[in-house]
Formats: structure tokens, C-alpha cells, sequence
């Protein structure tokens, strides 16, 4: 990380408070660093701080909401709203479920959260002091990262299942606190998300050589339809039993641990909830593999294999924690909403792919932006440095989409 930096008043007196929360000497040293290189968060000003007296050390990974508007739609302050919710509220309530149910194995794949303030700074803890570390964002996911992945969304979607089975009123009370930043947001940015989307679709058709690809673009109105009829990156259909998501899986949002080779990671930890809802679990699952697996036809084709290994890990954890599976989410159900909402994450490939290949110098900085306006823009995610490799992977994605009915 870079070198110590200077912070705003309000951070530090953040630290202060985070300093007698947890009884650490009042002359304990505290060290700020820069959290993120750029071009690694698009929504947050990051600090990495560290703090030690002679009894212990802290290190905590902060993250501060940044001037961001949305005219026609909801605060930016919600987006914070609800991930401190997530971390302060749902994660001590997961905890405890899993604790009753002697469940030891279960989802508690997300940082410490330390603390959070004005609905507008939360503090984490710092990964990277435990070995976690962000994966390049040209990231091509191998089997074993995916594999990985989709048990940890099933110990997650597990615990959402059991709960709500098990105890509803609890589970509707403790989900009042979500606000679902997608179904609420107003006429006006719905309206420019769609249009900026589709402008981004229509951009990558427009490359596409009309000999070559005859087979997509043949297709090329009816993908649009179909993206656009689903709602695009809002993924907000109706399914059969709505749990907790993530919402917002790409590949910055996670960080991995190895041992010995980067091929082969031992755990994840999950990031950023601050667009967590209520979906079917398909959403996390799609956006995920959607954006991280089209650089390898020969990993499309193994969709199956992984939806597989997702649905024996649920099983298995559903049934520690005294629920039938069957009965919540049948192996039938979630094929079929594969069928139906995979879409999801092809939509939010277009996007997402320039994001990860764009380079890190021309990644915008969101600050001060007003994003229904920016949501018109096809190069909202910057430039891609490699508009080759953009296109051969939303090539590899639309003739899976197709080849196999997804859409």
C-alpha cells in the first residue's frame, strides 16, 4: 500500500470513537494509508488505517460514501444505510442462527465489521493483514474459483432459507431493514438505465462482423428484448421463494486467500452489500459466473457441473440447519430459474467486462457525478484496453445464451 496519507476531520474523529469503543489507549499510534488503488472502487472514498498501542492492534479497512446523486431516484446514503445494516443487523442474526443450529461450517465469509458512522463511513476489517488479497481484474475464473464461489453463495443462501423457514416472523422483521435500491428507484434513472444499457448492447452489436457473426446478429433484436423485458441490471423478476442476496457479485467484490499458487484459493470473503435484495438466488450465481467464466467456452459448457455443486452444497447446509430443501427450493426450480434469470448476469456482462478489462488510469471517478445522467454514457466503465478481448468474450457469452435457449 501507498504511504501514509492525509484524512478529513470526520475520519479521524471516527478513529477516535473506534478507539475508546474497543479500550485502546488514547496515545495508541494510528497510521492512514490509501485503501484501494484506483480504478478498485467506484462507489467510496478507502483508508486502510492501522492502529496499535501496547495491548493490541487494529487494522481496519474504511469505507467513506462519496458525492454521488441520483436525480428522479433514491439518496446515495441508502446504499450505506444498507450495508451497515447488513453488517450491524443480519450478519450478528446469521451468526446466532448458525450457532443454534451447531452449524460450524456455515457462511461467515465477510470481514469483521468494527463500526460505522453518519451513514456515511464503515469500518472493516482489513483483509489483506490475514493473507486476503483482490484478484487482477482481467481475472479469468478456473474451476476451482468457481467452485468455491458457488459454496460460499450456498452457505449464504442456506442460512436465508433455513431462517426464513424456520422462524418467518423473525426473518420478515430482521428484513425490514433492506431496502431494495432497485425496485425503488424512480421512473427517470429507470428509464436512463435502460436507455444507457441499451446503447452499450447495441455498441457491441454494431462491431460484430456481419459475416462471421450472422448466427448473433441474426439474434442481435431479440437478445435485446429479451435483456430489456427482464429488467437488464436490475434483475428484479419474480420468483418462487426470494431470499437475501448479495446483488452485486463481480470479481472486485470479493477477495481470495491461496497458499501456494493463485490457481488453487482456500477461501473467499465477500464484499460490498450495498445493494443487497430480494431475488432468486440465480442472480448472484449468474452475475458471478457471467462476468468471470466468458473468457472459456469449455468453462460454459460446464454450467451444469457447477450448478450441481452449488445445489449439493446448499442441500447439505439446509439440512444441518433442520430444513428441508425440497420443500424451499427444489432442484427443478432452480434449473428452471436458471433458464429464466440467467439473463442477469449476460446483462450485467456488457458493463461489467469493460470494468475488468479497462485500464486503471481511465477508470472514472464517480465523485461528485450525477448518475442518471452518467447512466446514459456506453463508457461509463472508461474505455476497455483491449476491445479484442471485450468482444471474444461477449461473443463467447451470446452464443451460449443462445446455443443452449437462455434467452
Amino acid at each position: 500500500m501507498s504511504a501514509e496519507i492525509t484524512v478529513e476531520d470526520n475520519v479521524k474523529t471516527f478513529i477516535d470513537n473506534i478507539v475508546r469503543k474497543y479500550n485502546l489507549n488514547t496515545d495508541a499510534k494510528i497510521v492512514y494509508k490509501r485503501g484501494s488503488e484506483i480504478g478498485d472502487g467506484f462507489m467510496s472514498k478507502t483508508y486502510a488505517v492501522d492502529i496499535s498501542d501496547t495491548k493490541e492492534s487494529l487494522h481496519l479497512f474504511l469505507k467513506c460514501a462519496i458525492n454521488v446523486t441520483f436525480t428522479g431516484g433514491p439518496s446515495f446514503d441508502k446504499v450505506y444505510i444498507n450495508e451497515i445494516y447488513f453488517y450491524e443487523s443480519i450478519v450478528p442474526a446469521y451468526l446466532a442462527f448458525l450457532e443454534e443450529k451447531g452449524v460450524t461450517d456455515g457462511f461467515r465469509n465477510v470481514p469483521k465489521c468494527y463500526g460505522s458512522a453518519d451513514n456515511k463511513i464503515i469500518a472493516l476489517r482489513n483483509l489483506r493483514n490475514d493473507g486476503y488479497d483482490l484478484c487482477d481484474k482481467t481475472f479469468i475464473a478456473n474451476e476451482e474459483h468457481i467452485e468455491l464461489v458457488f459454496k460460499t453463495y450456498a452457505k449464504f443462501h442456506a442460512i436465508g432459507f433455513a431462517y426464513k423457514d424456520q422462524k418467518p416472523e423473525l426473518y420478515d422483521k430482521l428484513m425490514e431493514g433492506v431496502t431494495d435500491l432497485f425496485r425503488g428507484a424512480g421512473e427517470e434513472i429507470n428509464k436512463q438505465r435502460v436507455e444507457g444499457a441499451n446503447a452499450v448492447i447495441r455498441d457491441f452489436f454494431n462491431k460484430l462482423d456481419p459475416k462471421k457473426d450472422k448466427f448473433i446478429l441474426d439474434q442481435s433484436q431479440n437478445i435485446i428484448d429479451k435483456l430489456t423485458e427482464f429488467g437488464l441490471a436490475l434483475g428484479t423478476a419474480d420468483c418462487a421463494n426470494p431470499i437475501l442476496i448479495q446483488g452485486d457479485c463481480w470479481c472486485n467484490n470479493m477477495m481470495f486467500k491461496y497458499i501456494d499458487s493463485k490457481e488453487f484459493p482456500t477461501d473467499v470473503m465477500l464484499l460490498d452489500w450495498q445493494i443487497t435484495r430480494f431475488a432468486s438466488p440465480v442472480l448472484d450465481l449468474a452475475y458471478f459466473f457471467y462476468t468471470t467464466a466468458p473468457a472459456s467456452k469449455k468453462t460454459l459448457k460446464k454450467v451444469d457441473d457447477f450448478l450441481e455443486v452449488y445445489y449439493e452444497e446448499l442441500s447439505r447446509q439446509i439440512k444441518q440447519m433442520g430444513s428441508d430443501l425440497n420443500k424451499l427450493y427444489p432442484l427443478s426450480i432452480l434449473k428452471k430459474e436458471w433458464q429464466e434469470y440467467s439473463r442477469f448476469g449476460f446483462s450485467m456482462a456488457f458493463l461489467i467486462l469493460k470494468a475488468m478489462l479497462g485500464k486503471k488510469e481511465e477508470m472514472p471517478s464517480f465523485d461528485g457525478v450525477d448518475m442518471t445522467e452518467a447512466l446514459k454514457d456506453t463508457t461509463l466503465f472508461g474505455n476497455v484496453s483491449s476491445d479484442d478481448e471485450y468482444m471474444r468474450r461477449m461473443r463467447n457469452l451470446a452464443e451460449h445464451f443462445l446455443l443452449n435457449a437462455f434467452i
